[in-house]
């Protein structure tokens, strides 16, 4: 705030000292430049500026990590449930979600903030059920305000795919993907969820890109099968899903959510980050629209139980080994209900004496 000062003179005064001197006075006692720091600092951080504040975000991020870092070390050496100490646990918590959530409103436009905060609730999804969403904003605030890395996008995609929101998982693989176009990793993963979710048109135009790029003949005979499968799969069929792939929806909110203590279990904390990546040829083929199966050598079918059969589904085959001439087929197939398990069978014509690795996609209109 600026500080005026009235100067009183005489008024005889005024009369003898000249204009031009009076105004040398006059300005001799005006406020010192240094009274500008009585105003609030403004430090220009992209659009628009925002206010610094008198703690850099690195002191907000620190002591946010070491009370969530303490919280995860007295929730796992925790042998019993213990009341008092499930107290502190959600207090150390809550603290840690306190401090990332200051370092967000300082600095707005660092996405550092963020992300510390969606790993804190990534972490207590277990004892919140809105926190998932919560990390999912958070992950991707993370990744709008930076434009040169895909990382936040990626752990979008991972928190979507394992909350079982596949569409939302490729929206930001694609993101990600979009940000470094040449990074191999990024293509084969997406290449994959698109294959995933029947997207083979999508699937093959990745896989090519990513041929493109590898260097290690191993890799390339990999892509390469990927790429034959699907391309035998288009030749049988060159549909795909109609799926909305249209721009994700989320509200953001500004309240911080806060743990609450529960004397009834004990709290265990893990860090998410310390959490195995689970691929898509290991997921349950209960909710999977592609996977691998074995038909084991002596036998002619194997049945493959699955929640995403109903009567308009259509199911693709491809043979990874080697068939000895016999044709896999889809033998039938059970519309999932209410009343009855979703499945479909395989078989082949003939006896094999080895096991028969095969591809499968399921397709819905």
């Amino acid at each position: 705030m600026r500080i005026s000062r009235k100067i009183r003179l005489d008024r005889r005064i005024l009369f003898i000292i000249p204009p031009l001197i009076g105004v040398v006075i006059g300005f001799i006692l005006m406020p010192s430049g240094n009274s500008k720091n009585n105003q609030p600092a403004v430090a220009t951080v992209g659009s628009p500026k925002v206010p610094l504040s008198s703690q850099p975000i690195s002191t907000y991020l620190l002591s946010s990590q070491a009370l969530f870092s303490k919280a995860i070390d007295l929730s796992t050496s925790q042998s019993s449930t213990d009341q008092a100490q499930n107290g502190q646990i959600v207090q150390l918590v809550n603290e840690a979600v306190s401090m990332a959530t200051k370092a967000i409103v300082h600095y707005p436009t660092d996405p550092r903030g963020f992300a510390q905060r969606a790993k804190i609730y990534e972490a207590i999804e277990k004892y919140s059920p809105e926190s998932p969403v919560m990390a999912l904003k958070d992950w991707e605030r993370a990744a709008i305000l930076t434009s040169n890395d895909p990382q936040y996008y990626l752990k979008a995609s991972q928190l979507a795919e394992k909350k079982d929101k596949p569409l939302e998982s490729l929206n930001y693989l694609r993101k990600a993907q979009s940000i470094a176009p040449t990074e191999a990793q990024i293509l084969f993963d997406l290449a994959k969820k698109e294959t995933s979710l029947g997207l083979l048109i999508d699937a093959k135009a990745t896989y090519e890109k990513l041929l493109v790029l590898l260097v290690d003949q191993k890799q390339k005979e990999t892509v390469s099968r990927e790429l034959s499968a699907i391309e035998e799969l288009l030749a049988q069929n060159n549909t795909q899903p109609n799926y909305s792939l249209g721009e994700n929806k989320l509200e953001f909110s500004d309240n911080p959510l806060q743990l609450e203590a529960d004397g009834g279990s004990r709290v265990v904390i893990a860090d998410p980050g310390e959490e195995k990546d689970e691929s898509i040829e290991s997921q349950a083929s209960s909710n999977a629209l592609s996977g691998t199966a074995i038909l084991k050598g002596g036998d002619n079918e194997i049945e493959i139980a699955n929640s995403n059969i109903t009567t308009q589904s259509q199911i693709y085959l491809t043979a990874i080994g080697e068939t000895e001439g016999r044709i896999l087929k889809v033998k039938n197939k059970k519309a999932f209900s209410q009343d009855q398990e979703g499945s479909f069978t395989i078989s082949i014509n003939g006896i094999l004496n080895h096991d028969l690795e095969f591809k499968w996609w399921i397709i819905n209109p």
